[in-house]
């Protein structure tokens, strides 16, 4: 579907917003429309098990056993970014799809490749998506007994979806 909508020469790039429906959009695009996916933060049962595998020296389609395919591609940080780079993941046209959090570096995988990078995402209201990100560390003990007005007004919530649109 992505591919008749972006062409073929187009990889469509999900631009991952943590707390925006991306792990959603990860399930729905490896269970409903059975892509090719590089790219997964493991924060699904899926990413868990691709990430858990060993990453080789060229590219591999790992079909689990619900039936995702994921490339064995690890693209969660700048430097595993360059990596995907070195075994041509944008050139070989394998992956349906390219998830990352890294906007810039991801564009850096297309480069001298006659692909392009069509990126898209799913974004939510940032007060919203800072308020989960506040429940989310709370949960996980990182907050202590900081209340959501003094969360607010810390430095806690940098902002990240700036950060990552301006490569600061």
């Amino acid at each position: 579907l992505l591919k008749q909508l972006f062409g073929p020469v187009d990889t469509p790039v999900f631009w991952r917003v943590p707390l925006s429906a991306a792990t959603t959009v990860e399930q729905i695009m490896t269970h409903c429309y059975k892509m090719v996916v590089a790219g997964t933060t493991g924060s699904s049962d899926d990413g868990k098990v691709v990430l858990s595998k060993n990453v080789s020296d060229h590219l591999t389609i790992y079909t689990l056993e619900n039936g995702a395919h994921y490339l064995n591609v690890d693209i969660t940080t700048p430097e595993k970014i360059e990596r995907a780079k070195d075994l041509g993941l944008a050139s070989s046209g394998v992956a349906d799809v390219i998830l990352t959090r890294y906007l810039y570096h991801a564009a850096d995988l297309f480069e001298n490749t006659a692909r392009t990078g069509r990126c898209f995402t799913v974004l939510r209201h940032p007060v919203e998506r800072a308020v989960a990100m506040f429940h989310t560390l709370r949960t996980k003990g990182k907050l202590g007994n900081m209340t959501l007005e003094e969360y607010a007004d810390s430095e806690a919530e940098d902002n990240w979806m700036t950060r990552m649109i301006t490569n600061q």
